[in-house]
């Protein structure tokens, strides 16, 4: 795998710098780095100018990620979900950009600003013209989720009562993260 690993204060982290690569590497390094769980296909051909940054901690069956993918255009791709033994809620915040597409068989957009959870399992197309965000992930029964009853997906204004709630946890956590020793 190309990315570096280390572990800090027994939280499992992974990083990944596509800058790290030649133009026509950083794509395929990309999938490369997801594809123990996620199998990105590209629309287009976003070889030219596209730079992804990666940095994930694992604590348990919790998965945190710090995310910037930025291509030279707006960039069509698909996510599918590989089979972990988990399934995943995401709960995300974006802090640049926009994303629309379908998630399973309904709509999904996010903006910057939004707060979102959804259901990881569903196959998400979309479109984007780059994006950073914060998200964990969490096995649905630990928060309760079950798909037969709960819908695929909730967004949240950041500037909701709710959204101040949620972002502030989400950005405490990620500064937690970011400084263990």
């Amino acid at each position: 795998m190309a990315a570096d690993g280390e572990t800090l204060s027994g939280i499992p982290r992974m990083a990944l710098d596509t800058e790290r690569f030649d133009p026509a590497d950083r794509l395929p390094a990309w999938q490369a780095y997801n594809e123990p769980t996620i199998e990105i296909d590209a629309i287009e051909d976003w070889n030219t100018g596209f730079n992804a940054k990666v940095t994930a901690w694992r604590t348990d069956r919790t998965l945190f990620t710090k995310l910037s993918c930025h291509p030279p255009a707006d960039m069509h791709y698909s996510l599918r979900i590989r089979p972990t033994g988990h399934e995943y809620l995401v709960l995300r915040l974006g802090t640049y950009g926009a994303m629309r597409g379908l998630l399973g068989d309904g709509p999904v957009s996010f903006e910057q600003g939004d707060i979102q959870l959804f259901d990881f399992q569903k196959q998400l197309h979309a479109i984007s013209g780059g994006v950073d965000q914060i998200s964990a992930y969490f096995p649905y029964d630990t928060v309760g989720y079950d798909p037969r009853r709960d819908g695929p997906q909730i967004t949240l204004c950041a500037d909701s009562a709710m959204g101040r709630v949620v972002t502030s946890i989400l950005q405490t956590t990620f500064q937690q993260l970011d400084t263990v020793n």
